[in-house]
């Protein structure tokens, strides 16, 4: 499985015309790449608009595929005015099942972090019973 992820920093008179051609790209590849497993794009807020794309392969070629269509092609000519600065990408492959994708309400997140809250208070009241203990 290839992984890619992706930071463009958005030139902010081109952020309307970058979140369309962003949509396309999107609606693209979950509509004719079907060993696309995730693209998903988001322009991220704050001083400067970033535009975040994170893309999932199900192997090289389909990356490949993806990389080869007009529609990739015409985003990557339009790069010079709708980009302001550096971009980077990270890429990497990694075993099929080795990705692991899990899908939870907001509430069940919470509850998470609560319990690993009180997971954490119980350790450390632990260590501070075992740390007495070895001073008395």
């Amino acid at each position: 499985m290839i992984v890619v992820h992706t930071e463009i920093p958005v030139a902010p008179d081109e952020e309307a015309a970058f979140r369309d051609l962003a949509a396309e790209l999107v609606a693209r590849a979950e509509r004719a790449e079907p060993d696309t497993v995730r693209y998903r794009a988001s322009v991220g807020v704050g001083d400067r608009p970033v535009a975040r794309f994170f893309e999932q392969y199900a192997d090289a070629a389909a990356a490949e595929t993806h990389r080869a269509s007009d529609l990739y092609r015409r985003f990557n000519e339009r790069l010079p005015e709708l980009a302001d600065g550096e971009i980077e990408t990270v890429q990497f492959e990694v075993p099929a099942d080795a990705v692991a994708t899990a899908t939870f309400t907001p509430e069940e997140a919470a509850a998470a972090v609560a319990d690993e809250t009180e997971e954490t208070d119980e350790r450390e009241g632990a260590d501070e019973t075992e740390e007495t203990n070895e001073t008395e």
